[in-house]
């Protein structure tokens, strides 16, 4: 199931890049059964990492996932791969940008026909203009929540138009 998920993810992104395939990108997971030793790993290699049950380690190029349920772990595997890709097609880009594809491509990867442009729409929960501008400590702070869906409804909204889609091509290969 994962590998189908993350073949459907690469195509994903050969449509927003409108090109037949995207490089081939080596992924290294860490899974995690259980809290406290996900924790300590944690604690040990990236203790600044916000979440509780995934983070990509970009220096290591490592995804780190704590599965106690199928689903849940899937879904954190698929966002943390986006990270993963994002980072090694394009290096270094916004936060916005980088989570915003995250937490829309893990979504649509559980289906099994191309989604992201048929993406249901999403109401923002704070404008561009801030999301744009928010600080990594406004990432770690009490607006993280409303920064990733906000992230997430832009992306969707523009993937519902070829425009749109165009736009994150343009900013991908900008990087």
């Amino acid at each position: 199931m994962r590998e189908r998920r993350l073949g459907r993810l690469t195509k994903e992104y050969a449509q927003v890049l409108d090109v037949n395939t995207v490089r081939e990108v080596r992924l290294n997971f860490r899974f995690f059964k259980q809290q406290a030793e996900f924790d300590r790993y944690k604690k040990r290699v990236a203790p600044k990492a916000p979440s509780r049950t995934g983070f990509y380690r970009h220096a290591a190029n490592e995804m780190v996932i704590l599965v106690t349920d199928e689903v849940k772990g899937l879904d954190t595997s698929i966002h943390e791969t986006v990270h993963a890709i994002n980072r090694a097609l394009f290096g270094s880009m916004a936060k916005w940008l980088n989570e915003g594809l995250a937490q829309a491509l893990t979504v649509n990867t559980s289906n099994t026909s191309n989604t992201l442009a048929k993406a249901p729409r999403i109401k923002y929960s704070m404008s561009k203009g801030k999301l744009f501008k928010a600080t990594d400590e406004d990432w770690a702070g009490p607006l993280r929540n409303q920064l990733y869906l906000s992230s997430k409804a832009f992306i969707h909204q523009l993937m519902a138009t070829e425009r749109g889609r165009n736009s994150i091509a343009r900013l991908l290969l900008a990087w």
